[in-house]
């Protein structure tokens, strides 16, 4: 049984927070028919996280309604880090970051919106060591909201996920399409830890589902 302790702080559900910003829309606008066709026409990533090389791969579904980035190698580590060569040094805090900013292409008329949200990877925390999966979505030319999950005092490897609803979903701006940024963020802190220990985590996806309306 996986002995990680996961605990999500925030107001999105019970299990994360993450919210969008933008033009609010009441609830009872809801979405008209099947969702358009959707297709991903540009992805650009960048940060400490997806580097040249390692760039996320992202996937639409036929239904156009989930969103995946799926990361080959992105990864934090802190405490006794080995470098290349075998030997070791003490890092007490690291962070890797990437932005993934998704441009779609879909039919005018409509509107999308994140509704439901989360992520998934890898953990390995040391007693007294604690790590953070930060995820932020939000449309390009608005402000920057979003939540965060965290992985504390693990005495076994094991892996993490969550998925939540969205409490106030945002809607993208009617007849404009712009880009859908993903942040996802890694935080490490073993400056508390023992100094022979080592604290990894990982992301392995992230993941939010679409609703569509008409506007």
């Amino acid at each position: 049984m996986n002995s990680i302790r996961l605990t999500a702080l925030g107001t999105l559900g019970a299990a994360a927070v993450l919210t969008l910003t933008g033009q609010a829309v009441p609830a009872q606008a809801a979405t008209a028919g099947n969702p358009p066709e959707v297709k991903i026409s540009e992805v650009v990533s960048t940060g400490t996280g997806c580097q040249k090389g390692k760039e996320p791969r992202v996937q639409l579904d036929s239904n156009g309604q989930r969103l995946t980035v799926e990361f080959p190698a992105f990864e934090a580590e802190a405490g006794q880090v080995p470098n290349d060569d075998g030997s070791l040094v003490w890092v007490s805090k690291a962070n890797r970051s990437c932005q993934t900013n998704i441009r779609l292409t879909y039919s005018e008329g409509w509107s999308f919106a994140v509704t439901e949200a989360g992520g998934s990877g890898y953990a390995d925390i040391a007693r007294d060591a604690n790590g953070r999966h930060i995820g932020a979505y939000h449309f390009a030319g608005t402000a920057e909201t979003g939540g965060f999950y965290n992985v504390t005092g693990a005495t076994r490897p094991g892996t993490y996920s969550y998925f939540d609803k969205v409490d106030t979903p945002s809607w993208s701006e009617c007849g404009n399409t712009r880009a859908l940024n993903i942040n996802s963020k890694l935080q490490v802190d073993a400056s508390k830890a023992n100094r022979d220990s080592l604290s990894t985590m990982t992301i392995g996806s992230t993941t939010a589902s679409l609703e569509w309306k008409l506007c």
